[in-house]
């Protein structure tokens, strides 16, 4: 597995972050980045890509909401700090359950995942 950085991708985010006007077009803008990051993830091992997928979905769903939730209730550096450490165990703990992956696979899909999905 080889993760490539997405120039594409990244371009698009910084024009469209660049050229934003509300929160809502900041979100979309990172949702797109997302999406592109995700495929490439999915598609660097097909085998394993219905799975990622899903842990990617969970992801979303919980432990990006709880983070949210926990960022907006931050009142310390502290607990902002707090937020992302129970963030990233989270993530790493739901891309626990993908077999068949190297260490190496499983941590580089591991930390893109805490990355494109971190942006709230």
């Amino acid at each position: 597995m080889r993760l490539y950085t997405d120039n594409s991708a990244s371009s698009t985010l910084v024009a469209g972050l660049q050229a934003a006007v509300t929160s809502n077009d900041v979100a979309s803008d990172f949702g797109t980045y997302h999406d592109s990051i995700l495929a490439q993830v999915e598609s660097m091992d097909g085998s394993r890509a219905s799975a990622v997928g899903t842990a990617d979905d969970n992801i979303r769903a919980s432990a990006r909401a709880t983070l949210e939730t926990s960022l907006d209730a931050a009142a310390t550096t502290g607990a902002v700090v707090q937020a992302y450490v129970t963030f990233d165990a989270a993530v790493s703990t739901a891309m626990q359950g993908i077999g068949g992956m190297s260490s190496s696979q499983l941590d580089a899909s591991t930390q893109t995942l805490m990355l494109i999905d971190s942006n709230v």
